[in-house]
């Protein structure tokens, strides 16, 4: 269920910033804390499929444009920054969008257009399918290969274990079906219900008659609610549900339709790894699937997922300061942190100190890498990106100093392109601003640059 109190949502842990942010030195680690390459940029994003976009500014014209390309695991930029919007890679592609373009087209790791249409609006790739969207918020779908699987036609949401709930869009009874990922509607439009749906595990919530029921990818009733109208889905093989229509006396059920916990909770959680959460007149706790409390109903704030994460954050009193706790109800840690940020399917966490400084605890709460950074964002791909002195971090196996930039200064000697294009001809520094570079040439003519047009 979808309870949006209990909700343990992080926007994504980048180093996002304006058009105007100044660029940094990034430097990617792997998880022994050992230095692989670093870059300037903008903005980095976490790699996917061992692509990771990067956002720079260029010189076109003599005018500086921020833009987005994709650099390699070994730090290669192998798609040059030269779209306005990009997607991450997913199954071999990602979503690109030119300066001054009104759609996006896919490309491969080549940098290669792979698509000849472009879409006002498109979706992450799901089952290797896409939702797309025509001007008038039309959806279809595109499969990683750029073929048009679905025409825009419909309203939905994206594939789950190759289904996607949809209806079409101009159907007025609000009557939903699913589609399969050859394009095909393979449950009928039949069920009448507020909105979409999506399988997980095989099952999948709709409603039939005014009752939420779950239905297996044939379409058939797999199970059926007595004690109330409607279901969550089974997690741990318990089903969250309510017992008025205000949505008060939420309890847990079984596949017997027997209740294993009474209604008596304002609100609750689906369960996860064992445990849910749980809250009555403005007090959370954590239960077991016996009812019992692990984390005792005492706080006015409790989120997170400690089957995944393994902790919970914690307040005792509104606005007060946060504790980690793990699924046992003790302390998390004994590292001093001020914030710990989601684990998002790693073994580690990226965690900040009390001073300010970055570092990385192991998913069981013990020091992984000391708080030392700037900034320090979560891995993937068993490589996270880290901004600060990092010079005192050991070399990966095979890389070497040359992997590595480092600012330019006043008074260095330098080769140069000019307006950003074509060949390196040599220059000295002459001043250095957040952005730009002044290089005067051996021909003592002078012109800004940026970072990346030039070369030591």
């Amino acid at each position: 269920m979808k309870t949006k109190f209990y909700l343990l949502i992080f926007a994504l842990f980048i180093f996002a910033g304006t058009s105007f942010a100044q660029e940094k030195i990034y430097t990617c680690i792997n998880e022994k804390g050992e230095r692989l390459f670093s870059i300037k940029a903008k903005y980095v994003r976490p790699f996917s499929e061992g692509m990771a976009e990067v956002e720079k500014t260029v010189l076109i014209n003599n005018k500086a444009f921020t833009r987005s390309g994709f650099v390699d695991s070994t730090g290669a930029l192998v798609i040059e920054p030269k779209y306005d919007e990009v997607y991450k890679f997913q199954f071999g592609v990602a979503w690109v969008k030119e300066p001054g373009a009104t759609g996006f087209y896919l490309i491969n790791k080549k940098g290669e257009r792979i698509t000849s249409s472009t879409w006002e609006k498109v979706g992450n790739f799901n089952d290797g399918i896409s939702a797309v969207y025509s001007p008038d918020g039309k959806m279809g779908f595109v499969n990683r290969n750029g073929k048009i699987i679905a025409p825009c036609e419909y309203l939905g949401d994206g594939f789950s274990e190759g289904l996607a709930c949809l209806m079409p869009y101009d159907e007025q009874t609000a009557r939903y079906g699913f589609m399969d990922t050859t394009g095909t509607v393979v449950i009928p439009f039949q069920f009448n219900q507020a909105g979409v749906t999506s399988f997980e595990n095989g099952e999948c919530r709709v409603q039939i008659n005014g009752v939420t029921c779950l239905i297996n990818q044939k379409g058939e009733v797999i199970f059926k609610p007595t004690l109330t109208k409607n279901t969550m889905g089974f997690y741990d093989g318990l089903s969250a549900s309510y017992t008025t229509a205000d949505r008060g006396g939420w309890g847990f059920y079984n596949r017997n339709n027997v209740w294993v916990i009474k209604p008596q909770y304002d609100n609750v959680n689906d369960f996860s790894g064992g445990l849910a959460i749980v809250e009555k007149a403005g007090k959370f706790g954590l239960i077991d699937t016996l009812g019992n409390f692990v984390i005792p109903m005492q706080y006015t704030s409790l989120i997170g997922n400690g089957a995944l994460d393994g902790y919970f954050v914690v307040e005792l009193t509104e606005n007060g300061e946060s504790h980690y706790l793990n699924h046992q109800g003790k302390p998390f840690t004994s590292v001093a942190v001020k914030f710990i940020y989601p684990s998002y399917g790693s073994r580690f966490h990226a965690f900040s100190n009390p001073d300010g400084k970055y570092g990385y605890l192991n998913i069981d709460g013990t020091l992984h890498i000391a708080a030392q950074f700037e900034k320090a964002e979560p891995f993937y791909e068993n490589k996270a990106w880290v901004k600060g002195n990092t010079e005192s971090l050991k070399l990966a196996s095979g890389r070497s100093e040359a992997h590595f930039v480092k600012e330019y200064v006043v008074g260095e000697s330098v080769f140069s392109k000019k307006n950003g294009m074509g060949e390196f001809y040599p220059a000295t520094v002459e001043q250095v601003t957040e952005l730009y570079y002044l290089v005067k040439f051996t021909d003592e003519t002078q012109e800004w640059v940026v970072f990346d047009s030039l070369k030591r």
